[in-house]
């Protein structure tokens, strides 16, 4: 086999599919007649699954041809929704004779939650910085964030955050909160005074 393989890491949005074809896995195959390439998996993506995608749906595979990812690729890396931001699989390249193997990494790009009046949200979404504040309204106007809290026994009803934004500028705010630990059937009392250091 004398082949030269060209790969690319790809990106993925959360949850969703990718579509694995040549910009991803090319190959050149020198040999004449060229051979019948196969990508044969040797470890399966931890966070999601290599698939073929049909009319009757998605099946797992282990392995694929050249041929199966030349036009329309028929095979897709499908994405299990985990908190992750990445991902990889593994694969021999095999022409009957010959093998090189070779890892694929995947960049998973995180879905961020878009809260409305309503809405819900944890704070392990808080964790994982899939909650943020954007500011869309005009300047020197004031936001009022309204948010009822619970531990699912214990409600604080009605906490009131003020977002104020003076003047446009190119300087961001540095918001640092250095959080709040309790021992089991502890209190603490949740203040609206935030303050912000600019950097």
């Amino acid at each position: 086999m004398v082949c030269t393989l060209v790969m690319c890491s790809p990106q993925q949005v959360e949850g969703g599919n990718l579509m694995i074809d040549l910009p991803i896995l090319n190959v050149v195959d020198g040999d004449d007649p060229a051979d019948v390439l196969t990508f044969v998996l040797t470890e399966q993506p931890k966070h999601g699954k290599i698939v073929r995608q049909t009319q009757e749906g998605s099946f797992p595979i282990t392995n694929f041809t050249l041929d199966d990812i030349t036009g329309a690729s028929t095979i897709e890396y499908e994405h299990d929704d985990t908190e992750t931001n990445s991902d990889l699989f593994r694969f021999f390249l095999l022409d009957g004779k010959h093998n090189v193997s070779q890892t694929v990494p995947i960049k998973i790009f995180p879905v961020f939650i878009n809260i409305t009046q309503g809405a819900n949200f944890t704070q392990r979404d808080i964790d994982l910085q899939r909650v943020q504040y954007v500011h869309t309204g005009l300047e020197g106007v004031r936001d009022l964030i309204k948010l009822d809290v619970t531990d699912g026994l214990n409600p604080l009803i009605d906490r009131y955050f003020y977002v104020t934004v003076e003047g446009l500028d190119i300087v961001f705010p540095r918001v640092v909160n250095r959080g709040v630990e309790l021992p089991e059937g502890g209190t603490a009392i949740l203040s609206t005074d935030l303050s912000a250091e600019l950097t």
